[in-house]
């Protein structure tokens, strides 16, 4: 499972948390390894989707959740080449002293976009 989010105040960047963060994730989702990526949500993490995996503007709550959800379209997807939103910077949010999370958006190919493009 997923560490609760340490202090980022002390060297560590937003961007360099979400980078390691999708790097794992995108592994995951390429070799269909839903196990691993139910371990990279906190049992109370939230995935919103916008368009990219259910065709829908859906949003997820839940570990388990987030990864029914992508056991149900994964296998017709098939993402590749995630990559962190060009201008959109992740940013650390911490709406309150006990609460905090990175918050990013990501870029991602699916098959029929990768059969004419490279992931360049």
């Amino acid at each position: 499972m997923m560490e609760p989010l340490q202090s980022t105040r002390a060297g560590v960047a937003p961007g360099e948390i979400a980078g390691a963060w999708l790097a794992r994730f995108g592994a995951a989702l390429e070799t269909g390894n839903l196990g691993a990526v139910e371990g990279l949500f906190l049992p109370d993490g939230w995935w919103r989707d916008l368009l990219a995996f259910t065709w829908d503007l859906r949003t997820f709550n839940g570990c388990q959740a987030i990864a029914e959800a992508f056991k149900s379209t994964l296998g017709a997807v098939r993402p590749c080449c995630l990559r962190l939103t060009p201008g959109k910077d992740p940013a650390l949010v911490e709406p309150d002293p006990g609460t905090r999370w990175v918050q990013a958006f990501l870029i991602l190919r699916r098959w029929w976009d990768v059969e004419s493009a490279s992931c360049g």
